[in-house]
């Protein structure tokens, strides 16, 4: 009985008329952006922190399990590092990306203590890069 049942569920699923099915998109965890992806993404959605997760932003960057975040809707990621020598920008992912414009956003700058806080308003993927050193590059996926 179960397989007859499976075998008209089956028939019944594909239409029997030869045509493709639709592709069901992937979920947003499983995007990828920068190289990272499903399974990449380092989770920091239970930091409670009121100043949110921060991140070292250098070469390290590169070879970090933190390249690749997960955060929930409304945290803040905070990249602290030399913004001159490693400009940071948007690279990929959703439109209205909140890196485009980072520059203007750097405190501190010019100091040892510069750092870039950046809000995330929508749920989503978000890439980043340095654009002179192309390994330095990552994204952040945004949850409810």
């Amino acid at each position: 009985m179960r397989t007859t049942i499976a075998l008209a569920s089956l028939v019944i699923g594909c239409g029997g008329n030869g045509t493709t099915p639709p592709v069901t998109p992937a979920a947003p965890n499983a995007a990828i952006v920068n190289d990272c992806n499903g399974g990449d993404y380092s989770d920091h959605t239970a930091e409670a922190d009121a100043q949110g997760t921060h991140l070292k932003w250098d070469e390290s960057i590169a070879k970090s399990n933190d390249r690749c975040i997960k955060v929930k809707l409304g945290s803040t990621v905070t990249f602290e590092g030399n913004f001159k020598e490693h400009p940071l920008e948007a690279a990929g992912g959703e439109k209205n990306n909140p890196f485009a414009g980072i520059a203007e956003r750097v405190a501190n700058p010019g100091t040892p203590e510069e750092y870039a806080p950046t809000p995330f308003k929508a749920t989503g993927v978000y890439g980043y890069k340095c654009p002179k050193h192309p390994e330095m590059k990552g994204a952040v996926l945004v949850v409810p």
